[in-house]
C-alpha cells in the first residue's frame, strides 16, 4: 500500500513540475542501505536493488533531510550506476527528502529520498521549484503517515474485538475448555499477526 501511494505521488510530482521521471529509495535499518521502493518511468527490475547510505545522493539526502541538486548526472561521482539514466536520456535531477514519523515506540521512523529527473543537461534549478518539490514530497509523506494511522486504528479495533470475544467465552457458565478457546481464537489472530503454524501444549487432556 505504501509503495502504491509513493509511486502515485511520484507520478503527480513529475506532472506538477514538468519533469521526466522519478524514483524513490527508503533507508533499510537492517541492511543500513537505501533500497529501491517504487518509481515512475523506471522499470523496477532494471534499478539497483540497494545502494550505499553514505556514498549515494539518496543516502545523503535521507541522512541530512536536505535537498540535493545534480545539474549533470554523468558528472556526479555519487551517482554510481549511470547506465539506466544514459539509456533513458536523463541528465539532471533534484533529490528531496521523505520523512514519515513513527507512531509506535518499537517502530523506526522512515527516511528516504525522492529523486526527480529531467532530460535537460546542466539544468538550472530555481529555488522556488525546489521548494515546490519539497512541499509535494511532504504531502506524500503526510498521506503515508495518515495511512499508517488508519492501519493502526483498525488493528486496535481488531484487538478490542478479540479481547471481548475471549471474555464472553470465559464468562460462559457452562465453562470452556482451553483447546476450544485456542481453536476459536487462532483464526481471529490471523487478522492481527501473520501466523504460519501454531500449537497448544497442556499438562492435562482438557
Amino acid at each position: 500500500d505504501w509503495k502504491e501511494i509513493l509511486e502515485s505521488g511520484a507520478h503527480k510530482i513529475v506532472q506538477a513540475l514538468g519533469a521526466d521521471a522519478a524514483s524513490i529509495r527508503l533507508f533499510d535499518p537492517e541492511s543500513e542501505r537505501m533500497v529501491a521502493f517504487g518509481s515512475h518511468r523506471f522499470a523496477e527490475e532494471e534499478r539497483t536493488p540497494s545502494i550505499s547510505l553514505r556514498e549515494s545522493i539518496a543516502g545523503r539526502v535521507a541522512r541530512s533531510g536536505r535537498s540535493w541538486i545534480v545539474p549533470s548526472i554523468l558528472d556526479e561521482p555519487l551517482y554510481r550506476d549511470k547506465s539506466i539514466v544514459e539509456r533513458l536520456g536523463m541528465n539532471s535531477l533534484v533529490a528531496v527528502p521523505i520523512h514519515i514519523p513513527r507512531f509506535l515506540a518499537y517502530e523506526p521512523e522512515i527516511r528516504g529520498a525522492l529523486q526527480i529527473y529531467y532530460r535537460e543537461r546542466y539544468r538550472r534549478f530555481d529555488p522556488l521549484e525546489i521548494t515546490h518539490a519539497e512541499v509535494l514530497a511532504r504531502r506524500i509523506s503526510h498521506v503515508v503517515a495518515r495511512k499508517r494511522i488508519i492501519d493502526l486504528s483498525e488493528l486496535n479495533l481488531q484487538k478490542e474485538k478479540l479481547v471481548e470475544k475471549i471474555f464472553l467465552k470465559l464468562s460462559d457458565r457452562q465453562g470452556i475448555k482451553m483447546r476450544d478457546l485456542f481453536r476459536a481464537m487462532v483464526p481471529e489472530l490471523q487478522g492481527i499477526i501473520d501466523i504460519r503454524a501454531c500449537a497448544l501444549y497442556a499438562v492435562t487432556p482438557d
